[in-house]
């Protein structure tokens, strides 16, 4: 009677491992399939949101003539002039928000740059982001120009910042 029980569970624990390896195997064959679709939507979409965005950043740079970058002498006088309101200065709220949009992702993501592509890729990197400068510099731009004070918030188009 022993050695049947002893037996059974035997014969019951090695059924449940390898119900559970088939499951795996099975979840992992689905999340191959959904990982493949993905790169084959996502790989034909590279292109056009490359050309897209550094489009309409080298368009931003022709109409508005280098504006951001021909007023930057401008902003580090005021970036660094002496603020008589009490609260933060203006040098702590620029640290503060740089430290939120950079991140350590970015940070790894220069190096990982730079190691697999060689010192060149900072030109590249300069290059990208004064144009990405150029595309934050008239977001912020028409955020507030299109933000509606109401009951101490301001409404920018759907969003909400207090």
């Amino acid at each position: 009677m022993f050695k049947s029980r002893v037996f059974l569970l035997t014969i019951s624990l090695l059924l449940k491992d390898h119900l559970i390896s088939v499951l795996v195997n099975k979840v992992d064959d689905f999340i191959t399939i959904i990982e493949n679709i993905l790169n084959q939507l996502i790989s034909s979409l590279e292109w056009v949101m490359l050309i897209a965005v550094l489009g309409g950043g080298i368009y931003l740079c022709i109409v508005s003539k280098l504006y951001p970058l021909t007023k930057i002498r401008f902003a580090f006088n005021l970036l660094l002039s002496k603020n008589k309101n009490k609260g933060i200065s203006r040098f702590q709220a620029l640290s503060a928000v740089l430290a939120a949009t950079v991140g350590l992702g970015n940070i790894s993501g220069v190096a990982i740059a730079i190691h697999m592509g060689g010192p060149g890729v900072l030109v590249w990197m300069w290059v990208t982001a004064i144009i990405g400068m150029i595309i934050k510099f008239y977001s912020c731009s028409l955020s507030c120009q299109y933000k509606i004070f109401q009951d101490t918030l301001y409404f920018i188009n759907f969003f909400i910042t207090s």
